[in-house]
């Protein structure tokens, strides 16, 4: 009897990656997002400013994006750059 070997091919492993990727991306949690994907600025700063309001790496505040919305920490060097700000309407001129 011929025994049967299962193997996997690169582009299992490659679609297997991508699947983990895009599971971490739909992660709403900005510090666990940070840990698990390539950092960048923007990922730094939705991280820092979630855990400024509570979020830790196990743990996601309720309402975390509307409290850095409403953030009153003027004087954060971050204040400027915090994420989930909703865009400035034009005022009709």
């Amino acid at each position: 009897m011929k025994k049967i070997i299962p193997t996997i091919s690169h582009n299992h492993l490659a679609s297997h990656h991508l699947i983990q990727e895009v599971t971490l991306m739909r992660n709403h949690n900005p510090v666990e997002r940070f840990f698990a994907l390539v950092p960048s600025r923007k990922r730094a700063i939705e991280a820092m400013c979630a855990s400024c309001m509570g979020c830790t790496h196990g743990y996601l505040e309720d309402s975390f994006k509307k409290e850095i919305r409403n953030c009153s920490a003027q004087s954060c060097p971050l204040y400027v750059f915090r994420p989930y700000q909703r865009p400035k309407s034009h005022s009709p001129q």
